[in-house]
């Protein structure tokens, strides 16, 4: 309520951000974090950002009833069916966004 400045320190101590970088090496860990994100399922993480925002403030009951839906929803997307074949022949996925 008093809206106190918090250190990067600070925040990650509390939950607020999971990690903190030096200066020096921020661009660096932000393009291997836009590395690491490009070859994630696009489908699914979209999904998850919508579904973090919606349920801010909603009933939990509304929450679990939605991202039950989009469950079902993704689970017949083509990058789903890639997940798990990758999973089973032990290598890595190769997403689409379909």
């Amino acid at each position: 309520m008093t809206n106190p400045t918090l250190s990067a320190e600070e925040a990650a101590a509390i939950g607020l951000i999971t990690e903190v970088v030096d200066d020096d090496t921020l661009t660096g860990h932000a393009a291997e974090t836009a590395r690491t994100l490009t070859v994630m399922p696009m489908l699914a993480l979209s999904a998850t950002k919508r579904l973090v925002w919606a349920g801010v403030g909603a009933p939990v009951e509304g929450r679990l009833a939605e991202e039950a839906r989009i469950v079902s929803e993704l689970s017949g997307t083509a990058d789903a069916v890639e997940g798990l074949r990758a999973v089973i022949e032990r290598r890595p996925a190769r997403f689409t966004g379909r």
